[in-house]
C-alpha cells in the first residue's frame, strides 16, 4: 500500500503544481479559462484521488497522511468556493490581480509542500521498490 500511496501523493503534488503553473502563466483576460481548468483539477484531486486513498490508507499507520488529505480536501473545496466561484477578478487593476494570483500560489505551495513532505519522509522508502 505504501507504494500505491506514494504514487497517489505524487499525482496530487503534480496536479497542485499544474494549478500553480496555470495561475502563474495566466493573464487577467484568460481568467475564465484558467478558472475552469483549476476547478477541474480540484474536482479530480478531491473526488477521485483523495476519495480513493481514503479507502485504502491504514487507520493507524497512515493517520498523519489521512489528516493531511482531509485538510487538503477541505481547503481545496474552500479555495474553489471562496476564490474561483465567488471572485471575478476581471475588474481588478493589474497590481490587485497579481496579488490575487500570489494568494492562490501561496496556498497551493503550502499544500504541495505538505504532500511532498509526506512523500519524502513517510513514503520515501517505497520510491524505488516497484520501479
Amino acid at each position: 500500500m505504501k507504494n500505491r500511496a506514494y504514487k497517489d501523493f505524487k499525482e496530487i503534488a503534480d496536479l497542485l503544481y499544474k494549478i500553480e503553473k496555470t495561475v502563474i502563466n495566466s493573464e487577467k483576460e484568460e481568467y475564465p479559462d484558467y478558472k475552469k481548468l483549476c476547478q477541474t483539477l480540484i474536482k479530480h484531486i478531491n473526488d477521485d484521488i483523495i476519495e480513493l486513498m481514503m479507502t485504502y490508507l491504514d487507520e493507524n499507520e497512515d493517520d498523519y497522511a489521512r489528516k493531511i488529505l482531509y485538510k487538503t480536501k477541505r481547503n481545496l473545496m474552500a479555495l474553489n468556493w471562496m476564490v474561483f466561484d465567488r471572485i471575478d477578478p476581471s475588474n481588478f487593476d493589474h497590481e490587485t490581480y497579481l496579488r490575487f494570483q500570489q494568494k492562490i500560489i501561496n496556498w497551493v505551495d503550502y499544500y504541495m509542500n505538505k504532500i511532498k513532505d509526506l512523500m519524502m519522509n513517510y513514503y520515501a522508502i517505497c520510491d524505488h521498490e516497484e520501479e
